[in-house]
């Protein structure tokens, strides 16, 4: 590996390990039992595995969140290196989405901004992408995204703040938390989503 220790992908590792060991788990049921277990209401126990999986998504989004609330508090003090913009535009996403009245499927177009940006710590050089570090945030307009991308033009020189103990963690602005508060309300609904599946569960069988 290139980064020794490196634990920013744990709680993304938690939530799969939880939801294919759920998994693994019922199927090995099913092999044993020689059939497909079912609750005393007839609900195969499988489709509890997509309650667990959406309360498990609501748990990483909330941890998501916690996290990147506690480095915008802490970015506040941390130093700064010199750095350079290397790659700055805006990047179109086409998404489809359902209509729930029709069952019909829209594609919008949703716009990002793309920022990628390199610095040197200690005689190391170091690269980075994003304005606040992770979440990136998606506009339903270009010109949103464009703002983004006007501030930070490509071969514009600049102060890169990062982690002092972990100097490839950086932001170009201190003080934001990457997609404002985006994860926590994905993550709430997903929660939502698996507790109501669960009660709807319960209630049957």
């Amino acid at each position: 590996v290139l980064e020794p220790r490196n634990t920013d992908n744990l709680v993304a590792s938690g939530v799969f390990l939880v939801v294919f060991s759920a998994i693994t788990f019922v199927l090995a049921a099913h092999a044993v039992a020689g059939k497909v277990l079912t609750t005393a209401g007839g609900i195969p126990m499988f489709a509890f595995g997509l309650p667990v999986a959406a309360i498990a998504v609501g748990a990483f989004c909330a941890a998501y969140f916690v996290k990147m609330r506690r480095q915008a508090r802490a970015s506040a003090a941390w130093p700064f290196a010199p750095g350079k913009i290397t790659r700055s535009e805006v990047a179109r996403d086409v998404l489809a989405v359902k209509e729930e009245s029709t069952g019909r499927i829209r594609y919008d177009d949703k716009y990002r901004p793309v920022i990628q940006f390199v610095y040197r710590v200690s005689g190391r050089d170091y690269f980075g992408s994003g304005v606040t570090g992770g979440w990136t945030s998606l506009h339903g307009s270009p010109e949103r995204a464009e703002a983004v991308v006007a501030a930070y033009p490509a071969g514009k020189e600049i102060s890169i703040y990062y982690v002092p103990e972990q100097p490839r963690t950086a932001v170009l602005e201190r003080g934001k938390a990457a997609g404002g508060l985006t994860p926590l309300v994905v993550g709430g609904v997903f929660s939502l989503v698996g507790v109501a599946m669960l009660w709807v569960f319960a209630s049957i069988g």
